[in-house]
């Protein structure tokens, strides 16, 4: 079954009622980075078997990134417990972007990991394609009625220090299943059902990196071992281990983002090369 809703209902309560237009990150955050860009360029790629990428696909966009919309959520979700979580995040995110001086507490952190959690399921439709939607429709309901990150799921912060690139979004939907599970599964084209998310985003000088899947067991063990350099500059916010995060952090620069955000990926494709899969 596909993770995306019927297109005419609410991707959270399932409403029919007329959909409103969802701002991924805020219509507020403007005030703290404002959106320069005339036009945006934005890339997706699928990986079908390891070692044999598709190229990416481009297009082009009008307006800037941080100004992006989409229409999925009924009024009712978006003017109700949806701005709540944007009013509550206000004041902590705000500051961040910026790079001020900072001290969170425990539910500092949680306020911001559920944000960013929104952000990360409703972006998940800036390309709609059924089966790039990993999330599915218990999670999101899960999200509505608990107010909290996504069972499972695993949140990293980043401090960026800006050099040339402009604000980014990356995100990746991948399918990891064992083989016995693969029957089944759902498949378009002959391909199945992404079920395991990875999404890179910068705002001003907030990094924040995101993984969730259907199945936990995909990203339980994940602890860049293979990016050392990430363990040092990446900060983990959720599941909280911490009762404070003192910000900003150790700075990265414009490489570090790229190479952060492609690191699950490279380590899912080295061991399924191995395996001859």
């Amino acid at each position: 079954m596909s993770n995306a809703p019927p297109s005419q209902s609410c991707v959270f309560c399932g409403s029919t009622e007329k959909k409103t237009h969802e701002h991924i990150w805020g219509d507020w955050l403007k005030d703290y980075v404002p959106g320069r860009l005339s036009k945006h360029g934005y890339s997706f790629q699928e990986i079908d078997r390891p070692g044999q990428t598709i190229p990416p696909s481009h297009r082009i966009r009008a307006g800037d990134p941080l100004n992006s919309q989409v229409k999925i959520v009924c009024a009712k979700c978006n003017n109700g417990w949806l701005s709540r979580i944007q009013q509550e995040t206000k004041p902590i995110l705000g500051p961040l972007t910026q790079g001020q001086p900072a001290v969170l507490g425990r539910e500092a952190q949680e306020k911001l990991a559920t944000w960013i959690t929104m952000a990360t399921i409703t972006a998940e439709y800036l390309n709609y394609n059924p089966r790039l939607v990993t999330t599915t429709q218990d999670q999101r309901q899960q999200f509505m009625e608990t107010g909290k990150p996504l069972i499972g799921s695993r949140i990293w912060l980043g401090y960026w220090e800006p050099n040339r690139l402009a604000q980014q979004w990356l995100h990746t939907s991948i399918a990891v299943y064992d083989e016995a599970e693969l029957p089944n599964v759902t498949h378009y084209d002959g391909a199945p059902q992404t079920n395991t998310q990875v999404t890179t985003v910068r705002l001003g000088k907030l990094l924040f990196h995101v993984m969730s899947s259907t199945d936990p067991r995909n990203i339980s063990q994940w602890d860049w071992r293979d990016d050392p350099r990430a363990r040092r500059l990446l900060f983990p916010l959720w599941p909280i281990r911490h009762q404070l995060i003192a910000w900003p952090i150790n700075g990265m620069l414009d490489w570090d983002v790229s190479r952060i955000s492609q690191a699950y990926i490279r380590r899912l494709d080295a061991i399924a090369t191995a395996l001859g899969d």
